[in-house]
């Protein structure tokens, strides 16, 4: 059985020379989030990564994600879904392309008992809507 805790804990722990970069596990509360390896697309520009998906507010979503990630001190720990987008699509970001994962595999520990992890793991898969696929 996979233990993705233990193996964001491992990357975090290693010298700086052998960490992966960017993380291909993290850790977000008391879930594990595991990445493949190679993304599907890479660096690719946003304004193409978002005609691909058909996401037309991709910037934006960007945008806001990156303003809530610098509003307090560099750390938020709060975020926010289901509002309404505070920043236009033509807002400058500090960064002009995007590699995607098309595949993701999640773990959860017990959100009382911090030690016990659940051995089974969840896959999610994106991939850009086509004709079989109405939204992907």
């Amino acid at each position: 059985m996979a233990d993705f805790f233990k193996v964001a804990a491992k990357d975090a722990s290693a010298p700086t020379d052998v960490k992966s970069f960017p993380p291909h596990t993290i850790i977000a509360a008391s879930m594990a989030i595991h990445l493949n390896i190679e993304p599907k697309f890479r660096c690719k520009s946003i304004e193409d990564i978002a005609e691909l998906f058909e996401l037309l507010d991709l910037r934006a979503a960007l945008s806001n994600y990156v303003k809530q990630e610098l509003t307090v001190d560099g750390h938020n720990l709060f975020h926010l879904f289901g509002r309404a987008r505070q920043l236009s699509s033509d807002v400058n970001l500090p960064f002009t392309e995007l590699q995607v994962w098309s595949k993701a595999r999640f773990q959860q520990k017990s959100y009382y008992y911090s030690e016990d992890t659940f051995p089974q793991t969840f896959t999610v898969s994106a991939q850009p809507p086509d004709r079989n696929w109405k939204y992907g």
